[in-house]
């Protein structure tokens, strides 16, 4: 009766696992729809990376009714407590990155013009906050500490890139016309939901390294 008992407790948990690389597939998949969409300035693209945004979010809900089905029926204890709990905050904080793809998609359908300067400098983002979600999503994946680790160094990147072109952005927004003031505004606020999807993947890089060594760490 035990091992019966342990063998579905098991598959629980192997469910709750699938259904958080899912999550973590379609964010990725969100932010090479975002950066598609911005290369182009496409419209019809932003709009799909919009409508998108309602299957992660129902995922998160799955996510989240999952865990508290396997807190209630087995009482887990230890690291199954902790893979349980782990798991719901790693899918609210991929919840919140994909509200920033979406909001750049908003982004995406307000701007009246392509402004190539600052395009150019968003796209920057685009190797770093992909090359970070490969990165945490295996670090997961594999249970490997090291790997989430390297996730704190690739965001120290994109803080260094942010706090550049905050600086310029800013001025242009203070010195400039309207119009010019305007369009460095709607891409500071771009660039800033960019550098918050990298701070919610060092997140999820503490996350991991609680649910492996339950050791409490700040990589930020």
């Amino acid at each position: 009766m035990e091992q019966n008992l342990r063998k579905t407790f098991d598959g629980s948990l192997r469910q709750l696992k699938e259904q958080m690389l899912a999550m973590f597939t379609e964010v990725e998949t969100a932010y090479k729809m975002m950066f598609k969409a911005l290369e182009k300035m496409d419209n019809q693209s932003a709009q799909a990376l919009i409508d998108n945004d309602k299957t992660i979010n129902s995922l998160e809900n799955t996510i989240n009714e999952t865990a508290y089905l396997i807190i209630l029926k087995q009482c887990p204890v230890a690291k199954d407590l902790r893979l349980i709990l782990t798991a719901i905050k790693i899918a609210s904080d991929l919840e919140r990155m994909a509200d920033y793809a979406t909001n750049c998609g908003m982004y995406i359908l307000k701007t009246n013009r392509i402004e190539k300067a600052y395009n150019h400098e968003i796209l920057k983002y685009k190797n770093y906050l992909l090359d970070m979600l490969s990165t945490i999503k295996k670090a997961y994946d594999e249970n490997d500490v090291s790997v989430a680790y390297d996730v704190c160094d690739k965001d120290n990147r994109i803080d260094s890139l942010y706090r550049q072109q905050l600086e310029d952005f800013v001025e242009v927004a203070k010195t400039m016309t309207d119009e010019k003031a305007e369009e460095a505004s709607r891409a500071l606020l771009v660039i800033k939901q960019l550098e918050r999807a990298g701070d919610h993947m060092t997140n999820i890089a503490e996350h991991i390294i609680y649910l492996i060594g339950g050791k409490l760490v700040e990589l930020n």
